[in-house]
């Protein structure tokens, strides 16, 4: 019998029956604050690496990730998408991959890649456990999405879930060359979805603004830092930023991980699809998350 890991936070991060489900995916797409329409897929001249994508509640951080996964089908759905997100307990190996079975959603189950995820435990950073992965939501958030685009596409989609409990800068580059060397062998369709918040701010995470500046605000600021890292391709600089600001991103080994493979190919660049912080969506001014959609693509 396959290994099969349960939802754990439907209902909570998002809605938990399937119909119910189906018409919030719907929503964050359709929302003025999303990409306005339903996702399909185009020819593109270029060639997707990966996205960043938020992973808070979809009523808060959906519209925003809904244009990371519009640009995800706008390439091609990919046969295999590569989920990393960071362990938000900290527990655990640095790296921890789920190397067989399946993943349940509302809408449907994803099946892991056994052909790449069986190759991530021989390096030494990295450890076969499904256990750490059950208390986790940076990764099963992203899934209702993914399951949403193979029915709507009509398409058949696995995963890799990679959860970072180390996100430092030697750790997120060994992900990087470890995934790079993988797919520099694959002939299918690989993309990478790097899973992160931006700036959190506020009372609710013990992080207090300067004086002046609302939470919104410091975020904005803060992360206009990251954004601009990003943009530079190279997972020192954002390491750097993210250190010398104090900007307060939970997925930054992720994004950093993607980067590493990026630098691989010829021309990359990075754009930034959307950004905005929960006041935009959930009007709360006391505390703030900031929430980026970016695709890192190459010629």
């Amino acid at each position: 019998m396959k290994n099969l890991r349960k939802t754990t936070v439907a209902g909570m991060f998002y809605d938990q029956s399937a119909d119910s489900l189906q018409q919030q995916i719907e929503w964050c797409f359709t929302h003025e604050l999303g990409p306005g329409l339903l996702p399909t897929e185009k020819k593109s001249k270029k060639n997707l690496i990966g996205i960043i994508v938020p992973h808070a509640g979809l009523v808060c951080s959906g519209p925003f990730a809904a244009h990371a996964y519009t640009a995800l089908a706008a390439h091609g759905l990919p046969d295999v998408c590569i989920l990393i997100g960071p362990n938000h307990q900290g527990m655990g190996p640095g790296v921890a991959v789920d190397t067989t079975g399946e993943w349940e959603t509302p809408l449907g189950s994803l099946s892991i890649d056994e052909t790449i995820s069986t190759q991530l435990p021989s390096s030494a950073i990295t450890a076969d456990s499904l256990t750490l992965h059950q208390q986790e939501n940076s990764l099963e958030v992203q899934l209702p999405f993914i399951k949403f685009l193979s029915n709507h596409l009509k398409k058949e989609c696995s995963i890799v879930p990679l959860l970072m409990s180390q996100q430092d800068l030697n750790t997120s580059i060994q992900v990087g060359e470890q995934l790079r060397s993988i797919l520099s062998k694959e002939k299918r369709n690989v993309a990478i979805i790097a899973s992160s918040d931006f700036s959190h701010e506020g009372h609710s995470y013990g992080r207090f603004p300067p004086d002046g500046l609302t939470a919104d605000a410091f975020a904005r600021k803060q992360d206009k830092q990251a954004l601009n890292a990003i943009q530079k391709i190279n997972p020192e600089v954002l390491f750097d930023s993210i250190q010398k600001n104090g900007i307060s991103m939970c997925g930054y080994g992720p994004v950093m991980s993607l980067l590493t493979v990026a630098q691989k190919y010829s021309e990359p660049s990075v754009e930034l699809l959307k950004y905005g912080t929960s006041y935009d969506t959930c009007s709360d001014s006391s505390s703030c998350v900031g929430y980026g959609a970016l695709s890192v693509i190459h010629e």
